[in-house]
């Protein structure tokens, strides 16, 4: 199927009304198709990758509620791949804090299953996160 870069802007308006909804899997299958119309198009739009992950660790906070580990863990994953894959951060709509807390809740996920390789790179992310956000907030 070819996208357009209507398609992507369509999808991701699309994800955005359904995470003001509080419908997180709506809202992380369209931020997903907004990230495969930019690919297709070949203009990779960094906004649409940070709305995926965010919606992606929206639907891990969930699983974390629910206590479902490994869901939460796979979701973080997510999350996170997608954060660290945008190259330019001055076009990032999610603040640090976020990111944070991000990287925070994929680590205990990753640490109630037993997964000390990523809950320790997690924890290291998170410790840089803070650093800057501590020097943005001097």
């Amino acid at each position: 199927m070819m996208y357009s870069d209507l398609d992507s802007h369509v999808y991701a308006l699309a994800s955005m009304c359904a995470q003001k909804l509080g419908s997180n899997e709506i809202a992380s299958a369209y931020a997903e198709k907004a990230v495969n119309a930019d690919k297709e198009g070949h203009n990779e739009n960094p906004r649409n990758r940070i709305l995926y992950c965010t919606t992606l660790a929206n639907l891990g906070m969930q699983n974390l509620a629910s206590n479902d580990f490994q869901k939460a863990f796979v979701l973080f994953s997510g999350a996170i791949l997608n954060y660290q894959s945008v190259q330019t951060k001055e076009t990032n709509n999610i603040s640090n804090e976020d990111v944070l807390k991000m990287y925070l809740a994929g680590r205990y996920a990753a640490f109630r299953l037993g997964k000390t390789n990523e809950s320790d790179q997690w924890l290291r992310a998170a410790k840089a996160v803070q650093g800057i956000h501590a020097i943005q907030s001097k």
